[in-house]
């Protein structure tokens, strides 16, 4: 996940940097839409590097798996990529804080979720390291014997979507107003929950596919502060959004928040093809744009795509311009045949045009 910039897209950056600078703890959901190779999680790995280096975000990357998948395994994908020893920390500094907002927010969780309130106060403040081991796993979703919530003093396992749901508020509202009441630095403590490949859910049957709404749902109307949710799908973007995403769902979203990815015309794909080989470049080694390639052979290649009916970027082509995996393919596939050519560089025009001929 070493994605750590974006060509091409100054709007995108510019939006992304939007983001990330937020000052209000107000939670908010936002699609990311695009077509297939378009750059779309490139943009969510970009976006998850920049926040990991960032104080007061947590931002978790997780797909909808290629099988159904419940609205409790995506939160067992989620807990299991959460750093619970930071949460721990956080937990035992929030829970010895004689702030009257921390005491005040904890006591409100306790009263509303019990249990979930009981597995936080066993992370932050158990001598019984057996109880801690099982709190951390009911908080990672794991299935306990009915023994092991005995000793934990837990009622039951989290399984509802729900429950799950609750889970999620929480943890952003536990961390969040952790960093509230004792950290001195500036900024708005933020969960950033990325959901990715999304899509995949248009696929499962009706009833899954509701209780998943219905998880995502509950998670956004339980947490209204500290939580960023995205989802983000491929599909040639429409005026509607996917039928998979239920009304219920879609009137809570609404269209204010989609960032949609289009594909490049031919100046955008230049500055693309541009900006991305000069994140190669040897810092202080004046080298001409475009290079290995010459802007000819640039050019060529964008023309070739837009033509499409090349076998090589199948699948990644449309009439309305130039998707950046396929130009990728491309020039890798240029630069590969050039590796075991003798021609020097840089890349030239004909030699493109003996890869990619015109009539192909």
């Amino acid at each position: 996940m070493g994605c750590t910039f974006l060509a091409g897209r100054p709007e995108l950056a510019t939006a992304l940097g939007r983001l990330i600078a937020r000052k209000t703890t107000v939670s908010s959901v936002y699609l990311f839409w695009a077509s297939l190779g378009a750059g779309k999680t490139h943009a969510l790995y970009y976006l998850i590097n920049k926040t990991r280096t960032l104080p007061h975000f947590l931002p978790i990357y997780t797909e909808y798996p290629e099988s159904q998948a419940s609205f409790q395994t995506l939160y067992q994908m989620l807990a299991q990529r959460i750093p619970w020893d930071d949460v721990v920390d956080s937990c035992l500094n929030l829970f010895t804080n004689p702030d009257p907002v921390a005491t005040e927010g904890l006591h409100e969780i306790k009263s509303v979720h019990p249990d979930i309130y009981r597995a936080f106060f066993l992370l932050a403040e158990s001598d019984d390291p057996l109880k801690a081991k099982f709190a951390r796993r009911w908080l990672r979703g794991d299935t306990l014997s009915r023994a092991d919530l005995r000793i934990a003093g837990l009622s039951k396992s989290l399984s509802a979507p729900s429950e799950c749901a609750a889970a999620i508020s929480i943890l952003a509202r536990v961390l969040g107003l952790k960093s509230k009441v004792s950290d001195s630095t500036e900024g708005t403590f933020r969960l950033i929950w990325v959901l990715d490949e999304a899509q995949r859910l248009g696929k499962a049957p009706p009833k899954l596919n509701q209780e998943v709404n219905a998880g995502l749902q509950s998670t956004i109307n339980l947490t209204p502060d500290y939580l960023t949710l995205i989802l983000s799908f491929s599909g040639l973007p429409e005026k509607q959004l996917p039928k998979w995403i239920r009304p219920e769902l879609a009137d809570r979203i609404g269209m204010r928040n989609l960032m949609l990815l289009p594909p490049f015309n031919k100046h955008q794909a230049k500055v693309f093809f541009c900006e991305l080989l000069a994140q190669y470049y040897s810092e202080g080694v004046a080298v001409p744009p475009y290079f290995p390639f010459t802007e000819g052979a640039v050019d060529y290649m964008i023309t070739r795509v837009l033509k499409g009916k090349l076998a090589l970027i199948e699948g990644f082509t449309e009439a309305e311009g130039v998707r950046p995996r396929a130009l990728i393919k491309c020039a890798h596939a240029v630069v590969e045949e050039h590796f075991d050519s003798d021609e020097p560089l840089p890349i030239n025009e004909n030699f493109v045009a003996r890869i990619f001929p015109k009539g192909t």
